[in-house]
């Protein structure tokens, strides 16, 4: 959990996640330009590269506001599988989370 877009950076600099959950309108820095600098930033550093490795990380973007990929930047280290709003449900979250981790095991 991070309180703002520094915050979620730094985060995700310091180690690689199966999945990433962002808010797309988050304070300090938006969560396409986390998503944006963390790609740059591993590409230059070799331990970070070798940590993250070659496979897409799944992002869900989360926002309130009507969004589409269109809206969203290309990244290397990421690919967005999916859009939320804000104001889903804790049960529909983690349905949606099982069936995209389901769905990353079995491919």
């Amino acid at each position: 959990t991070s309180g703002d877009g520094y915050d979620a950076l730094e985060h995700l600099m310091s180690k690689s996640y199966d999945l990433v959950i962002m808010d797309w309108s988050l304070p300090g820095l938006s969560g396409g330009e986390v998503l944006r600098r963390t790609d740059e930033s591993v590409d230059m550093d070799p331990v970070a590269s070798e940590k993250w490795g070659s496979q897409k990380k799944p992002v869900v973007i989360v926002s309130g506001h009507s969004v589409n990929k269109l809206h969203f930047p290309l990244t290397e280290k990421f690919e967005i599988v999916d859009f939320w709003p804000k104001q889903i449900g804790p049960s529909a979250l983690v349905g949606k989370v099982k069936s995209i981790v389901e769905k990353a095991v079995y491919n």
